[in-house]
């Protein structure tokens, strides 16, 4: 699935699009996506509490992904899908890491 994102940021990406269009829609499409499905699961939006507790990681969490998401599309735009695809054995070998380190 890494693969075929990276070739797919690479394939679907109109020619002129800047990285930042391409994350803002990306994570737009995937807000309107998760939101029907809440809908139509009856999901709660939003957290029953909404102390500093609540509110912190998910502010962060939404700023990462932005981040993440422009730097990717830029990245892949620059080096092309193939070389970026080394970042996915990275990935998982850090994700691995940290959930080693905090837990």
């Amino acid at each position: 699935m890494f693969a075929l994102a990276n070739n797919c940021a690479v394939w679907l990406r109109p020619p002129a699009a800047p990285a930042l269009a391409m994350a803002a829609g990306t994570l737009l499409g995937g807000a309107l996506v998760a939101s029907f499905v809440g809908l139509v699961l009856g999901a709660p939006f939003w957290p029953t509490e909404t102390g500093r507790a609540q509110i912190v990681p998910l502010v962060m969490s939404a700023m990462i992904n932005a981040v993440f998401f422009w730097m990717f599309f830029a990245i892949v735009a620059a080096v092309g899908p193939a070389r970026f695809s080394i970042f996915n054995y990275l990935a998982v070998a850090a994700g691995i890491l940290w959930s080693m380190n905090v837990l």
